[in-house]
């Protein structure tokens, strides 16, 4: 009758995308315990990626106002939402919400990079993708997108030195080891840009970016 074994078979069976069983778990979870605040961001974190964005708002409020530590998840998941609705300045407070709650993690910090980024303000995303490297030298997400960033200003040694510290953080990270392939495809390195359009495509065949810049390779050929 412990609420908390109930939330981690709930988060195992998230991760298995087993959506409808993790979710009677969670609810369990709450049923033994309505304040159990992980477990209500889970919720939210669920009904999110079920496109159940009502609901989702619901719990991350629900969870923010028990004022415990991680409300600082919920803030990011509300930005989140924000984000898919297009309503940038609505997700950028919630994302500096957090940041407030804890001024030094770095999953905060990415995303106001990200918001400059989808804003055109690339000068202030690199700023906060740095930032969120400096404190995790392993967060992959921020360095492909600097990478990203570094291609578009032709930069590409430097693009090419953070998607493969992207990859070396999650081997399995497609849309870095397609990345690489494109700064190297830009340089002209046609052979090793065709070994990381395929690498990308061994882990997922229907990467399409992958894809069309393979096949615009071998048809040049």
């Amino acid at each position: 009758l412990k609420a908390r074994p109930y939330n981690e078979v709930g988060l195992l069976l998230f991760e298995q995308k087993k959506f409808d069983k993790a979710e009677n778990f969670f609810k369990k979870t709450i049923e033994l315990n309505p304040k159990y605040s992980h477990t209500l961001i889970n919720l939210g974190n669920l009904y999110h990626l079920q496109g159940k964005q009502e609901e989702a708002v619901l719990k991350y409020e629900s969870a923010i106002e028990l004022k415990r530590p991680d409300s600082y998840y919920a803030f990011i998941g509300l930005g989140n939402i924000y984000v898919k609705k297009k309503q940038m300045q609505e997700a950028l407070n919630e994302y500096k919400k957090a940041l407030a709650l804890k001024p030094g993690h770095p999953l905060a910090i990415y995303n106001i990079g990200k918001i400059f980024e989808l804003l055109n303000k690339t000068s202030d995303a690199v700023t906060y993708y740095q930032k969120a490297v400096n404190i995790d030298p392993d967060f992959s997400l921020a360095l492909n997108n600097l990478g990203v960033i570094y291609i578009h200003k032709a930069r590409y040694n430097e693009a090419i030195t953070l998607f493969k510290r992207a990859i070396e953080a999650n081997k399995e990270y497609v849309e870095a080891i397609g990345n690489l392939g494109v700064a190297y495809h830009f340089m002209g390195e046609i052979d090793l840009a065709k070994v990381y359009y395929r690498k990308a495509l061994d882990f997922d065949p229907d990467y399409q970016t992958a894809k069309k810049n393979l096949n615009l390779l071998i048809n040049n050929q």
